[in-house]
């Protein structure tokens, strides 16, 4: 699971890239956009599991949320690829009113994925105080990782420092 943080930060982007590219694809675009969102979902999980150990915050329950909200972010877009295609997003999308249900799965899987943003924007940022930083420190790390393409050049390098201080930690 650490793998994807050990990476370089070019390394990382230019695998997200070829991932976002290849979803473009007619035939096989489903398929590389559920690996892109997957794949971005395991950096996630593992900055902040790394951070957790690492820092052993005393807070476990909003822990145990972000892990259950990305497990449906996981699950939400597995479904949403595989069960919906172009044609019946584009019907549900412009008509709400004829399927609740999708929009606020939908909803939820996007403040899902912001709260899962945010708590590993507040993990990057934490000291050895034994609790979570506020987002005043944490915000350009939230930033960073909403325009993925910019903030992945100051926030791998951070990931693979945490990494890198756990395992002199564990040694």
């Amino acid at each position: 699971m650490s793998y994807i943080i050990k990476l370089e930060a070019y390394k990382l982007l230019v695998g997200f890239a070829i991932l976002a590219f290849l979803s473009m694809s007619e035939k096989l675009g489903v398929f590389f956009k559920m690996l892109f969102v997957i794949s971005l979902i395991i950096w996630l999980f593992s900055i902040t599991t790394t951070g957790y150990r690492k820092y052993k915050f005393k807070n476990k329950g909003i822990y145990v949320f972000f892990t259950i909200n990305l497990i449906f972010l996981a699950l939400w877009s597995i479904l949403h690829s595989v069960f919906y295609s172009g044609i019946v997003i584009q019907k549900y999308l412009y008509n709400y009113h004829s399927y609740p249900l999708f929009m606020i799965l939908n909803i939820y899987a996007w403040l899902s994925f912001l709260f899962a943003i945010y708590l590993s924007s507040r993990v990057l940022c934490s000291e050895k105080e034994g609790k979570l930083a506020g987002f005043r420190k944490s915000y350009w790390y939230y930033i960073g990782f909403i325009f993925l393409p910019i903030g992945i050049w100051f926030i791998q390098p951070k990931a693979r420092l945490l990494v890198e201080q756990e395992k002199g930690i564990e040694n």
